[in-house]
């Protein structure tokens, strides 16, 4: 059956941004809100591991995409087998996207440490 890793990471993308509209799309599939895949997918090498695209699924998701707001702020929270590193080459991927501060956590099923993230955003 195999062991599980649980995880939650907060960010923001912001909507200038001038690929928002595809990193988006890839999110939204990502988290199970949008099954459709996107049209293309980014070349990196979180795209080449088994889970990427399933990883958010577990419907605890959100992508809070306001009108009156510069940026939209995503909160992806999942529960997968983690065997190929996938949240760090999430992590990785969407690092110089963020308009904000990532953070977030996991934790392997079997262990009883927690992983803390925080990536500082570039902006």
């Amino acid at each position: 059956m195999g062991i599980y890793t649980n995880f939650a990471l907060k960010f923001s993308i912001d909507k200038s941004h001038q690929d928002y509209d595809h990193i988006l799309s890839v999110l939204a599939h990502i988290a199970g809100i949008d099954y459709r895949e996107p049209a293309a997918i980014p070349d990196h090498s979180f795209f080449s591991t088994l889970r990427w695209d399933i990883m958010a699924r577990s419907g605890r998701s959100f992508i809070n995409n306001q009108d009156d707001m510069s940026w939209v702020n995503i909160m992806l929270i999942g529960e997968f087998k983690n065997y190929d590193g996938e949240i760090d080459l999430f992590i990785d991927w969407i690092s110089p996207y963020l308009c904000n501060d990532l953070f977030g956590y996991s934790k392997y099923e079997d262990s009883k440490f927690i992983v803390p993230y925080f990536v500082e955003s570039a902006e």
